[in-house]
């Protein structure tokens, strides 16, 4: 298990880590917001591929709209999500919007990687 996201406010991506010898992840997350308003967050799985450059949302089920309002947030939110490598590296793209000084969120993310 690899934490991916440790950080507060910002469009941040994690570094890359090589998924190619795992068929699946699961992904952890711990978010709060902070402040009363109409502040969201999202959070993008992305496969690397050497062959095709560039990297690639993960789009899958729950994966094609993993967002949060800040009022599902309030009092802190842990979950996970499981799903397929799809390819050989994996990166978590997080991007809240909305925020300000006084209006954020505090993300913590892990992702686990196993056959």
């Amino acid at each position: 298990q690899e934490q991916v996201y440790d950080g507060v406010n910002d469009r941040l991506l994690s570094k890359a880590w090589d998924s190619y010898s795992f068929r699946h992840f699961t992904l952890y997350l711990k978010i709060q917001s902070v402040g009363e308003g109409d502040h969201t967050i999202c959070f993008f799985p992305q496969w690397g591929i050497t062959t095709l450059g560039g990297w690639h949302d993960y789009a899958q089920g729950l994966f094609a709209a993993l967002c949060y309002e800040d009022v599902d947030t309030a009092d802190g939110l842990l979950q996970s999500f499981s799903g397929d490598c799809d390819g050989r590296f994996f990166r978590l793209r997080v991007i809240p919007t909305g925020i300000t000084e006084s209006l954020y969120f505090i993300v913590s993310a892990w992702v686990e990687f196993w056959s």
